[in-house]
């Protein structure tokens, strides 16, 4: 190992250093020699930068190299400019940041340097830049001078069959770029969904519009919905926290099968996104009332009852839809469906098609919204169920002893997405384990990647396939983010027989 200290200083002719030969604390003082020579210091130089945006999803793509004769180009600094040249944000990092691990690659040899950041972010940040401003510095704090400007250029496009990756290399228009489970895009055909058939209704109590619709998509991959209300004269009514009415999407909460080749039947529930503003309101009413001395469940009932009247405010004047459907890879149908006569949200009885937001149907006291097997079967009102779904394939925890505990190796490689995700985040491959407690007391859970870069999350739920956060007993991602634990852990109160997954 290589104890030398070295330190490059730039001085001009005449100028006085002092220098101190130090040691660390606790070790005896040695021999030492100190050597001092001019050598030729050479600032980095960048020579070509590339910028490619995509505000549509967030992408962000910079590309650029450059010189360094000593090969010790260390940081740098992207200032990202508006159109009139005011700078909008910066990062100003090293290029070892760990954090950006996954989006940057950065190499450095023979005098030359190579960078890529390549990723997904704010898409208000990637629609308010227009230039980015590029600075390298050197172990010696030297930089390139002038910094330097590059205005976004166009993704290439590739033919269908291509390989692409939505920000450098983009795709015909009629195409899109489908990634496999190695992120590895290739150019395919993509054609937008389009409703034939549409329902809309309006739950004024929670501020959500609910969309049923049907409708074809030759690939089958129909995934989202964009709302826009109209009033009774078909002026646009403002939902979104835009300034002005803008159009607000939503995943499906339900999508099967319909009767037809390529056919689909989904459900959606668009949440009032103004809310906000009434929910400030409620809040100021509850402090004023409960600081004036007010009983709290009286001043609680109070707030609610402005929450619900400010949102009955809100959407009331909702009388028909204009509806847009999306597929995976982002592709809109290119008109609006309009739904004519939007009704208030029904409520239905046990067995009903329904929404777990409860926008398009509200179900029973008692009863709740799922699907035991969503991709066959849309989500229906039912009293909850605990077991895992005869067909999933469940792990019992209990039958892996290892001395006082248990422990189950598993490989989830192969696994797909079973109850969808947790509060603390997932929605990645899942296997599914059973737990029933041999004894009451606080059981804990801790998961052990074998992977460096495992990244495991952990959920512990009382019914196994229920979505509500209600059967959430426990939820973790990361052990210690900071420490770099991104193993997870959960400790559930349970009583002797109780069963968790």
């Amino acid at each position: 190992e290589d104890l030398t200290s070295r330190i490059a200083l730039e001085l001009g002719a005449g100028d006085t250093m002092y220098l101190v030969v130090d040691a660390v604390s606790g070790l005896a003082a040695n021999d030492f020699t100190l050597t001092a020579e001019a050598i030729e210091a050479n600032a980095p130089s960048v020579d070509e930068v590339v910028l490619a945006l995509d505000p549509l999803r967030g992408g962000l793509g910079i590309r650029f190299t450059g010189g360094d004769a000593d090969n010790d180009a260390v940081a740098y600094t992207i200032n990202f400019l508006g159109a009139d040249g005011s700078p909008v944000a910066e990062l100003d990092t090293t290029f070892d940041n760990a954090d950006l691990a996954e989006v940057v690659t950065f190499t450095q040899a023979d005098g030359m340097f190579s960078y890529e950041l390549k990723g997904y972010f704010d898409p208000n940040l990637i629609a308010a830049t227009a230039a980015i401003e590029v600075t390298v510095t050197d172990s010696l704090g030297l930089q390139n001078d002038p910094p330097v400007v590059a205005q976004p250029t166009p993704a290439a496009v590739g033919a269908r069959g291509d390989a692409c990756d939505e920000i450098f290399l983009g795709c015909a228009e009629a195409d899109a770029c489908d990634f496999d489970d190695e992120g590895n895009g290739t150019c395919v055909e993509a054609t937008p969904p389009t409703i034939t058939a549409g329902m809309g209704y309006i739950n004024a109590t929670s501020g959500f519009i609910g969309i049923y619709i049907e409708g074809t998509d030759p690939q089958n991959n129909a995934a989202y919905v964009r709302v826009q209300p109209l009033d009774a004269m078909g002026n646009p009514i403002n939902i979104s926290q835009e300034d002005v009415a803008t159009p607000v999407a939503a995943a499906f909460d339900s999508s099967v099968a319909g009767e037809g080749e390529n056919s689909f039947v989904a459900r959606a529930a668009v949440f009032n996104l103004r809310l906000d503003a009434c929910l400030a309101d409620a809040q100021a009413a509850f402090d004023n009332c409960t600081q004036g001395g007010g009983d709290q469940n009286a001043c609680i009932e109070q707030a609610n009852a402005l929450l619900e009247n400010c949102s009955i405010a809100l959407i009331a004047d909702v009388a028909s839809l204009q509806v847009w459907a999306g597929d995976e890879t982002l592709k809109e149908s290119a008109e609006p469906f309009i739904i004519d006569m939007v009704s208030p949200t029904p409520a239905v009885e046990a067995g009903a098609a329904c929404d777990q937001a409860g926008a398009t149907a509200i179900c029973p006291e008692m009863n709740y919204c799922f699907s035991l097997n969503p991709a066959e079967a849309a989500p229906v009102c039912g009293a909850a169920v605990a077991e895992c779904p005869a067909d999933w394939t469940v792990i019992n925890l209990n039958d892996h002893a290892d001395g006082n505990g248990f422990l189950y190796a598993g490989d989830s490689s192969e696994a797909v997405n079973r109850v969808g995700t947790g509060t603390c985040g997932g929605g990645g491959p899942q296997d599914v384990l059973s737990f029933t407690a041999p004894r009451a007391g606080t059981w804990q859970f801790v998961t052990a990647g074998e992977a460096m870069d495992a990244d495991t999350l952990l959920i512990a739920r009382t019914h196994c396939a229920m979505p509500q956060d209600e059967f959430e007993a426990a939820c973790n991602d990361d052990i210690d983010t900071q420490g770099g634990n991104y193993n997870s852990i959960v400790q559930v109160q349970l009583e002797a027989e109780a069963t968790i997954y």
